[in-house]
C-alpha cells in the first residue's frame, strides 16, 4: 500500500519562499483509478461544519486522504514497517481443535462462514479457526487443521484503529500539533506522513502501530517457539516514532529512492511546481549506472557484440519510453537473473530492491557459486562468462521482439501498462473485457527510478508493468491555485463517460491539471452540476443509545 515517492521542501528551497509538497503513491494498476479527486467544502465553515479541503479520496471513504485545506497540506507513502509475524504451532494429535502454547493445549475457536461467489446459488462453506492472538492458517490441502499450522499475528487485527476519524481530523487540522494529534489514531499499516503549512513549516511523522517484539524475535522468519515470549509486548508509543519538524536541511524525503531525489532537490535553491514535476518524471536508474560498468569491463571477441556494447555504453541510464538502450539493458538484466538466481531457485526472482542489491554485491565475487549454472554438471561458470552469455542472449531477445534494426527499438514497446477492471475477472467474456480494460500503453520508468514502474520478470509476461504512481500531487503552499494533480485513468467509473479514461495519456506523459481551489475558479471551470437534496419527508433517525 502507498509505496512510491514523496517529499517536501521549505521556503528556503523554493522560489516563492513557502513550502512545496509532492507525493506519488505507487499501487497496482487498475481501472477505475483507486483514487478520485474531491473537494469537501462547507457552505459556511463553522464549528458544526469545519471542512474546506481538497485532494484525493477513495470510494466509500468520507474524507480526503491526501491534499490540503486552508492552512496545511499532507501526503502519505508506505513506511514498510513489518507489522506481521507468523508463528508455527503444533496441534494436538488427540484433539486437532487444540493448539500448543507454552506447553499447554488451548482450544481453538471455530467460526463457520458462507461465501457466495460469482452469484452461485449454493454458497461455499468456510471454516475459520482462531487462536487467542490471531487466525490459524492450515497447512493441509483440504483446509483442516492437520498436525501443524501457522498463526498470523498482525497489528491490523489486534490493535484498535480509526482511519476514518484520523482522516477527518487531518481534513480540519490547522497546524503541526493538530496534524500529529490526528495521526495518533491512524492505526493499521504504518505510513510516512509529510506535512507543510502556509506559515512556512514542514514536518514528517511515522504513523501506525509498530510492534514491540522480544529481543529474540526480529520478525524476519516464522517463530517456532509458540508462547508468551513470541507475543508482542505492545506497540511503540506514538511520541517515540520517527518525527521531525523544520529540519535544518530544508527538505524531507520519504521515498524508495531518496538519494536520487535529494540530488535533484539540491541541484537548485528556487524550486517551483515545474521543477517538482520534472523530479516526479525522472527516469534515471542508479542501478543501471552501477551494473553496466561490469559488462563494459569484460573481454569480448565477437565484433558484433563489441559494437553493440559500445552503442549501449553511450546510454544516459534513463528509462524513457523511446529509449532503445533501455530496452537492451533491461533484457540483459533479466537474462542475468535467469543465469544466476533462477537456476537454483526454480523461478526468476522479482526485479526489486533487495534482488538488485544482491546482484551488485555478487558482482564483486567473480568465482562465487551463484554464478555457476547447476544445469551444466561438467562446467563451472564464472562471472564474466555469465555476463557475456546474458548480453548475447539479450540481443537475441530484443531482436526477436522488436526486429533487426535497433534504431526502431524502444523501451515502451516492451514496457507497457494495462489497466484491468476488477469486474472483468467476473465476466470472463473477452468482448466485455476489451471494453472495460484499457491498454497496453507504453510507459517510461523502471523499478528503481523516481517515476517508479516495476515490471514482471516471468518469461511469459516479461516487462509488463505491475505497479505505478497511482496519482501525482504537487501542492504549492504559496498559492493553492497553482497546485497540480493527475490520476492514472480518469475521474469516472462510468464506461460511457468521457472521463473514464481521459487521464491515461496525460498521466503516462507526466502532465497535470490544476487543483482548483477558489470558488470562482471552480465555478468558472464547471460544465455540469449534480445536486443531491434530501426529501422533505425523511423519517427522523432514532436517538443515539
Amino acid at each position: 500500500m502507498l509505496d512510491g515517492s514523496g517529499w517536501v521542501a521549505s521556503g528556503d528551497k523554493t522560489a516563492s519562499g513557502l513550502p512545496l509538497l509532492a507525493v506519488a503513491p505507487n499501487l497496482p494498476l487498475q481501472i477505475p483509478s483507486p483514487w478520485y479527486e474531491i473537494g469537501l467544502y462547507c457552505v459556511g465553515v463553522s464549528a458544526s461544519c469545519p471542512y474546506h479541503v481538497t485532494g484525493l479520496s477513495i470510494p466509500g471513504m468520507p474524507a480526503v486522504w491526501m491534499g490540503h485545506n486552508d492552512t496545511i497540506a499532507w501526503g502519505f507513502t508506505s513506511a514498510w514497517i513489518d507489522e506481521q509475524d507468523v508463528i508455527v504451532v503444533q496441534l494436538n494429535p488427540a484433539n486437532p481443535m487444540q493448539y500448543e502454547w507454552d506447553g499447554v493445549w488451548r482450544d481453538l475457536t471455530v467460526r463457520e462462514e458462507l461465501l457466495t461467489i460469482n452469484n452461485e446459488e449454493e454458497p461455499i462453506p468456510l471454516t475459520i479457526y482462531q487462536t487467542h492472538i490471531g487466525p490459524l492458517i492450515p497447512l493441509t490441502e483440504d483446509g483442516s487443521p492437520g498436525d501443524q499450522a501457522l498463526v498470523v499475528l498482525w497489528s491490523g487485527y489486534r490493535a484498535p484503529a480509526d482511519p476514518v476519524g484520523a482522516l477527518l481530523r487531518l481534513d480540519r487540522a490547522e497546524n503541526w500539533s493538530d496534524f500529529r494529534a490526528a495521526l495518533q489514531t491512524w492505526g493499521g499499516a504504518a505510513v510516512h506522513a509529510l506535512y507543510a503549512d502556509v506559515q512556512g513549516h514542514i514536518g514528517y511523522q511515522v504513523a501506525g502501530n509498530v510492534p514491540q517484539r522480544s529481543s529474540d524475535d526480529a520478525g524476519l522468519i516464522p517463530v517456532t517457539h509458540p508462547g508468551a515470549a513470541s507475543e508482542w509486548s505492545g506497540y511503540v508509543a506514538f511520541d517515540d516514532l520517527p518525527s521531525t519538524f523544520d529540519p535544518a536541511a530544508g527538505y524531507i524525503i520519504a521515498a524508495n529512492n531518496p538519494a536520487e531525489i535529494e540530488s535533484l532537490l539540491l541541484d537548485r535553491t528556487a524550486h517551483t511546481t515545474e521543477t517538482f514535476a520534472a523530479i516526479q518524471s525522472d527516469t534515471t536508474s542508479p542501478f543501471a549506472a552501477q551494473l553496466l560498468p561490469y559488462l563494459l569491463d569484460i573481454d569480448l571477441e565477437d565484433e558484433s557484440l563489441i559494437e553493440m556494447r559500445s552503442w549501449l555504453a553511450g546510454w544516459d541510464f534513463r528509462f524513457n519510453m523511446d529509449s532503445a538502450q533501455a530496452a537492451l539493458f533491461s533484457a540483459f538484466w533479466l537474462r542475468l537473473l535467469d543465469y544466476t538466481f533462477a537456476d537454483e531457485l526454480g523461478t526468476v526472482p522479482c526485479d526489486c530492491a533487495n534482488v538488485r542489491q544482491s546482484m551488485l554485491e555478487l558482482l564483486d565475487y567473480p568465482n562465487h557459486p551463484w554464478w555457476d549454472d547447476v544445469q551444466t554438471e561438467q562446467v563451472t561458470e564464472r562471472r564474466d562468462a555469465v555476463l557475456r552469455r546474458a548480453f548475447e542472449q539479450a540481443i537475441a531477445d530484443v531482436t526477436k521482439r522488436l526486429g533487426d534494426d535497433r534504431t526502431t527499438w524502444t523501451w515502451g514497446a516492451l514496457h507497457t501498462v494495462r489497466f484491468t477492471h476488477v469486474l472483468t475477472d467476473i465476466f470472463g467474456v473477452s468482448v466485455i473485457e476489451d471494453r472495460f480494460n484499457q491498454g497496453p500503453f507504453p510507459v517510461s520508468g523502471s523499478a528503481d527510478t523516481i517515476n517508479t514502474t516495476p515490471s514482471r520478470t516471468a518469461p511469459d509476461r516479461r516487462f509488463e508493468v505491475v505497479a505505478a504512481p497511482s496519482a501525482r500531487l504537487i501542492i504549492d503552499l504559496s498559492n493553492f491555485e497553482s497546485s497540480r494533480a493527475m490520476l492514472t485513468t480518469g475521474q469516472s467509473n462510468h464506461l460511457a463517460s468521457a472521463h473514464y479514461d481521459d487521464m491515461i495519456d496525460p498521466w503516462r506523459f507526466i502532465e497535470y491539471h490544476p487543483m482548483l481551489w477558489e470558488n470562482a475558479s471552480i465555478e468558472a471551470a464547471a460544465d455540469a452540476m449534480l445536486a443531491l437534496e434530501p426529501a422533505a419527508d425523511l423519517p427522523t433517525p432514532p436517538p443515539d443509545e
